[in-house]
């Protein structure tokens, strides 16, 4: 098959890519739609994503205007559930120290920042959110405006910056509009609205709506209309191998189910029970 030919990260995906393409696929212009879509898909390998992280690392020990001594990174998660940016901040820890980082405080959920700041009498001002992937965007905005208000209520200052590996371009535009300090190492483009010409855009996206129809409802409780498009209609093709994929990517590649609650083999899986 010329796909598996072109791109190494489906030669063990075989079986699935077959069932993608034969089952879900009912028309040539829903084949060619998948094709192209595989086509621009960003996989990420191990010793690449190891690579950005490095690239994030000396971002942030690069920021202007800030030091170890009064700053908190604090990945993006809420709790102590299993989350990629507790992973990036488990990971950047001895690289943080190696590039004489040593000193910064690291806590592993964005609601502690504030505790650990006022521990430090304030003198930990700067406070840098980190994540693998900012998607729609809306998650990071929350975060800071929640961190921000804790400081304003105690009269406090506070700086509040935003740093991860990979963000959509959604995400982009919803941080710089909210007017957040974000930085990021690579771009992820919206899979059909940033390639097709204007004119072939809404059908594109019919096309995709119309092999979402064919898709089981809900499945966990989980409604497949929250993902639409890709949560946010972020219209993400973008993974990293051997981790969960973002619910942000379009669900045809990771959404379990066919309707009448018949299993399929998605390209990608995803853990459904968030």
């Amino acid at each position: 098959m010329g796909l598996i030919c072109k791109h190494d990260w489906l030669k063990d995906k075989s079986d699935q890519l077959g069932d993608l393409l034969f089952e879900d696929c009912q028309s040539e212009d829903e084949f060619g739609l998948i094709t192209d879509l595989l086509d621009r898909f960003m996989f990420i390998t191990a010793e690449q994503f190891v690579e950005n992280i490095n690239s994030l690392v000396l971002d942030i020990v690069t920021t202007p205007d800030i030091q170890p001594e009064n700053t908190i990174v604090a990945a993006m998660a809420a709790d102590s559930s299993a989350d990629s940016s507790q992973y990036l901040v488990h990971h950047i820890k001895g690289k943080l120290q190696d590039a004489g980082w040593g000193n910064v405080e690291i806590v592993n959920t964005f609601g502690v920042a504030f505790r650990h700041s006022k521990n430090s009498n304030f003198t930990r001002n700067n406070i840098i959110l980190v994540d693998e992937f900012v998607g729609s965007g809306r998650t990071a905005v929350g975060r800071v405006q929640t961190i921000r208000s804790q400081f304003h209520n105690a009269n406090q200052e506070v700086n509040v910056l935003v740093k991860s590996v990979f963000a959509s371009v959604v995400g982009v535009r919803c941080l710089t509009d909210s007017g957040i300090n974000f930085t990021f190492i690579e771009k992820v483009n919206r899979g059909i609205s940033d390639y097709e010409d204007s004119e072939n855009i809404e059908h594109k996206i019919n096309l995709m709506l119309e092999i979402e129809r064919r898709l089981e409802p809900v499945v966990k409780k989980l409604n497949l209309s929250d993902c639409s498009l890709g949560y946010g209609k972020v219209e993400s093709l973008f993974g990293i191998k051997d981790q969960n994929i973002s619910n942000n990517v379009f669900p045809v590649f990771w959404w379990p189910e066919r309707t009448a609650k018949a299993a399929r083999k998605p390209l990608f899986t995803r853990w459904m029970g968030d």
